[in-house]
């Protein structure tokens, strides 16, 4: 990748965009009956499965067109679709609080989804906060002892 450091977790341009894309058309396809469960109601408030759509769709459009051109490009459209991500938690999340009904799962996934975007943005970049992003991850995962286990032999535990 283009970029001043390396994360952990590797995020192609185009699987983001699918992963976006394919978000994106469950909502529109889905319609209203299929987001009408409890967890979905402040999307519901707040422009509803075709606004939500859309802006996936949007954000699968800007990844690919990004990943043509600079690494500062693709790093806004990476923060874009993490920025989506994150407002999409944050709604399931006051669903959650407002209704005893609202489900929690998936506050714990669209926040993961976001942070990988984060990290996929941080080592497309040459910035201070991308720098820092990352250093702060790597910090983390050495504090919390957790290994990288690609390449590694999951049967036998060697590496």
């Amino acid at each position: 990748m283009p970029g001043q450091g390396e994360a952990d977790v590797y995020l192609p341009p185009f699987r983001a965009a699918v992963l976006a894309f394919f978000l994106g058309t469950a909502f529109i396809i889905g319609g209203p009956e299929r987001i009408a469960g409890p967890s979905y109601a402040t999307l519901r408030q707040f422009g509803g499965e075709i606004i939500w759509g859309i802006g996936f769709l949007m954000v699968a459009v800007i990844l690919l067109a990004a990943s043509k051109f600079s690494a500062r490009v693709l790093f806004h459209a990476y923060m874009a679709a993490a920025t989506g991500y994150a407002l999409f938690a944050l709604a399931v999340l006051d669903a959650a609080r407002q209704l005893e009904t609202g489900g929690l799962t998936g506050i714990v996934v669209y926040t993961w989804v976001s942070w990988i975007h984060i990290l996929a943005a941080a080592a497309n970049s040459h910035g201070r906060f991308a720098f820092a992003l990352l250093a702060l991850h790597n910090r983390l995962r050495t504090l919390l002892r957790l290994r990288d286990r690609r390449g590694s032999d999951a049967t036998t535990g060697s590496p």
